[in-house]
């Protein structure tokens, strides 16, 4: 009796949590703009407050690294911000909440993923729903037109509506690789395909993690690797051959490999403006390269418009120095090391688990460089916080192989 109720308690918290996971994950992906800031910010302040009276006990700076990482980080950026600002204002309470977001994430995705990983899809089915339907309320006839990036409507900018729908993707291409449902699959195809109207060129590189984790997880199988390889030909003849999609996403990608193989006609400005901004962000690191020159240092030296490098490394390398940078990516490269350092027999049971962290924890690694993430919003933060989600289930996952190794060798 007393097992029955302790279970159903568990089952309405994790419904819960899913609940408000998906609340929170549509909140920072839909409703981060000037018209609905107000409305953003009570929602997530919500979802946070709900939270912490709910898994007080398993929010514990004791219990999990990540929350001492991710207060380090914080309170290196509040440290910055405060003393050692060089241009504009620094929103104390704006970075504050968004730590307790971080937090948050972490929190419910723990507690979903703890008894089945599995569980994760639901918040992950009911986030894309609720997103597409959202972005298509918005932005329906410009949609049908084509021809323009969609995702203006919503938080941020195209590129954090690209990279969302990439992040749902790579949770459905998990899941997808492990259990083939045609729901999963239907979901996934809708994901990436809205994922390319957004244009982001990071889209790409969120696609390739997605075929690699198919062809790395599930069955192994010589037709496995043929459906790959046509899911992978499909999405270039998309992208380059079809005028709707081409307009959108691949003309972007053609100018950008124009400028990197250096042909004369190729112009791209995205590209160029970056490859700008890295040169002037690496001659300001260079003056102060190991505690960095101060809290929005690019912003107040650069000689274009814009207010930061478009790239985590450089923003960090400017405004914190190698510092900042060794601090933010010391979880991603313990993540990584934990992981390929297990034992062969370890490395079997927790395959999928541990696949999934490293390929999030990579990903962050390869995309921060398109992007400023450690001052923005927590959900830019998503893949190494599901990184390090999925890293405490493989810690799980072992200690209890080792119990139950320990009680066979004690009988």
């Amino acid at each position: 009796m007393t097992n029955t109720v302790c279970s159903n308690i568990s089952a309405t918290k994790t419904k819960i949590n899913i609940l408000l996971l998906t609340i929170l994950l549509i909140a920072d992906i839909c409703l981060y703009t000037s018209k609905t800031a107000s409305i953003y910010w009570m929602v997530t302040t919500g979802v946070i407050i709900t939270n912490a009276l709910l898994n007080f006990r398993t929010i514990s700076i004791k219990a999990h690294s990540f929350y001492n990482w991710i207060t380090l980080v914080y309170i290196l950026i509040v440290a910055y911000g405060t003393f050692y600002l060089r241009i504009g204002e620094f929103d104390t309470t704006k970075i504050i909440i968004r730590y307790c977001q971080c937090v948050t994430y972490y929190s419910l995705l723990l507690d979903i993923i703890r008894d089945d990983y599995d569980t994760i899809w639901y918040p992950t089915l009911y986030t894309s729903i609720g997103v597409i339907v959202f972005l298509l309320s918005r932005e329906l006839g410009a949609i049908l037109v084509g021809g323009t990036r969609i995702g203006d409507s919503l938080s941020g900018n195209t590129n954090l509506v690209g990279f969302s729908f990439g992040m749902l993707s790579l949770i459905a291409s998990w899941i997808y690789s492990r259990k083939k449902n045609i729901v999963v699959l239907c979901i996934l195809i809708l994901l990436i395909l809205f994922a390319f109207l957004s244009g982001s060129k990071r889209v790409i590189i969120i696609l390739a993690f997605d075929l690699l984790l198919i062809m790395i997880l599930g069955e192994k199988s010589a037709s496995k690797w043929i459906k790959v390889f046509i899911a992978f030909l499909v999405s270039i003849y998309l992208i380059f051959e079809v005028p709707y999609f081409y307009e959108i996403i691949g003309r972007r990608i053609e100018a950008m490999m124009g400028v990197f193989l250096g042909k004369e006609q190729a112009y791209s400005y995205s590209t160029t403006e970056r490859e700008t901004m890295l040169k002037e962000a690496w001659r300001l690191f260079l003056k102060e390269p190991v505690f960095g020159n101060g809290y929005n240092a690019f912003w107040s030296n650069t000689a274009t418009v814009h207010t930061y490098s478009h790239s985590n490394y450089s923003e960090i390398l400017c405004s914190f120095g190698l510092f900042g940078l060794i601090l933010f990516y010391s979880k991603h490269l313990y993540i990584l090391k934990r992981i390929f350092t297990l034992k062969t027999s370890q490395a079997k049971m927790c395959r999928e688990v541990a696949v999934f962290a490293a390929v999030n924890s990579i990903l962050a690694i390869i995309i921060d460089w398109s992007q400023v993430v450690f001052s923005q919003q927590a959900i830019w933060y998503f893949p190494i916080i599901l990184a390090c989600c999925m890293n405490e289930k493989n810690e799980i996952m072992l200690v209890d192989q080792n119990n139950n190794n320990n009680k066979r060798e004690g009988c």
